[in-house]
């Protein structure tokens, strides 16, 4: 940014001198660029001598005169805006200047002094108007720096001419923000005596010579600009206003377009699964992100008090963005919170479920009049044992196959295996038959139900789901 800034002086001080170089004659304007030599010299000298022992100029006396106040002729053009510091309200331009009034008591006859027309007298003696920049934003109100000399020329012209750059306070109306229009004053203040102010009509060919080489900030386009004499409290002053609209394209393709297609995205979170668990990130990457673009809009905005109705559309836009984003956060947690409470609610639910078959099969076993170790049974078991019935073949010795004990366990690898305990394992097992075979059908029957209500339960989940 230094870097930037000196780039940026360095500029200025160079058109300022160019300004300078093009309007300003050399000193030795008569004889080029050399001393005058012989008769031109003699005349010269006897010119300053006369001029320097001129009472008007030894008592430094204002060329008044009764009939009328003393005539300044003004001449301003703006020929580049260098800076608009938006934060500070600070327009920085590189202006071009001509001032010229009459003082007859410093007129001579050329022909009298070897043809020289013009000549130059200290800036200190002679008569002239202070020229402030009425609202200077730099802690020096002068227009320019105090020079030496000033031009006169035998018709008792003088002349001041050259380039100036001056920083001048801009009211900045960022209401429309980036779609904003400025008007930007310069005012240029005469001091002294009784002074009318009249306007110099702008040389073309100087204009359009020195604005090839010239140029405004790429954020802005010059709309008009005018040049405006006027007087007030025996003030007399020039104001050069100038009317700058910004280019928006950039703020608008760069900032405004993705704020508000991040805007949009947060209404999208609904559509996120809740139990996929990246809501949150989702809005608080929106909310970072609105909260950067913020930040750098705030960066470019002069720190006032606004109201809301001169606030920047803009950053308003951008806190309601921002609200609309700690909303659907709010939302998203409250959705979520009711929905690990339906899956709570809904596992509760099949638990339940699940003791109550349970408890239904141990009253049908009870029915049954089976011993307490054969009714300890449970789906599982008896959901294995509807596979083997359907899988093995019944054949050979029919103590291999149980519904009512587990075959594997250990109680019943340690029962005798007699003769006669095979018999009766026989016959208890193919008295039996029939009435497990009727259980394994109720159990087909629980299951079934459960099912279905599972069924009910997983369609109410999912038009909660809907709904949040």
């Amino acid at each position: 940014m230094a870097l930037l800034n000196g780039m940026l002086d360095g500029s200025a001080i160079c058109l300022v001198f160019a300004l300078t170089l093009l309007v300003i004659r050399p000193v030795f304007a008569s004889g080029g660029a050399f001393q005058p030599t012989g008769a031109e010299r003699e005349a010269r000298v006897r010119l300053y001598n006369d001029l320097m022992s001129s009472p008007i100029l030894q008592n430094q006396l204002v060329p008044l005169s009764q009939e009328s106040p003393v005539e300044v002729r003004v001449m301003l053009n703006v020929y580049k805006i260098l800076e608009i510091i938006e934060p500070r309200q600070v327009i920085n331009m590189a202006v071009y200047y001509e001032f010229e009034w009459k003082d007859e008591g410093f007129m001579w006859n050329p022909a009298d002094y070897a043809n020289v027309s013009e000549a130059y007298l200290p800036y200190d003696r002679a008569w002239h108007p202070e020229l402030i920049v009425a609202n200077s934003a730099a802690e020096d109100f002068s227009l320019f720096p105090k020079p030496e000399y000033l031009q006169v020329k035998a018709n008792g012209v003088f002349d001041i001419t050259g380039g100036a750059i001056v920083h001048t306070h801009c009211y900045i109306d960022l209401t429309f923000f980036p779609f904003d229009h400025q008007t930007c004053t310069l005012i240029i203040g005469l001091l002294g005596h009784d002074i009318q102010v009249v306007p110099i009509a702008i040389q073309g060919e100087l204009i359009e010579a020195v604005a090839q080489h010239v140029a405004i900030p790429a954020e802005w386009q010059v709309r008009n600009h005018s040049f405006t004499v006027g007087k007030s409290d025996n003030f007399p002053r020039v104001e050069y206003t100038v009317e700058l609209d910004r280019a928006s394209i950039y703020y608008l393709l760069c900032v405004l377009g993705p704020m508000a297609a991040t805007s949009q995205l947060t209404l999208l979170v609904f559509w996120i699964p809740p139990a996929s668990g990246e809501r949150i990130s989702f809005l608080m990457s929106i909310y970072v992100s609105t909260t950067l673009y913020l930040g750098f809009v705030g960066d470019t905005l002069p720190r006032k008090a606004y109201t809301f109705t001169d606030a920047p559309r803009m950053v308003l836009f951008m806190v309601f963005s921002i609200i609309e984003c700690i909303l659907v956060l709010i939302a998203t947690i409250i959705s979520m919170h009711m929905h690990a409470a339906e899956q709570k609610t809904v596992h509760n639910r099949r638990k339940l479920e699940k003791e109550e078959i349970q408890r239904e099969l141990q009253g049908e076993l009870n029915k049954e009049g089976m011993s307490p170790r054969q009714r300890n049974v449970n789906v599982m078991d008896l959901t294995v044992g509807e596979e083997r019935l359907k899988e093995d073949k019944i054949h050979g010795d029919l103590s291999k196959v149980c519904f009512g004990e587990n075959p594997s366990s250990e109680e019943n690898r340690n029962q005798p295996t007699g003769g006669k305990e095979r018999d009766r394992s026989k016959e208890y097992l193919v008295g039996t038959l029939c009435r497990k075979r009727r259980l394994v059908e109720k159990l087909s029957r629980y299951l079934a139900k459960r099912t279905h209500l599972i069924a009910l339960c997983e369609s109410d989940l999912e038009t909660t789901e809907s709904a949040v």
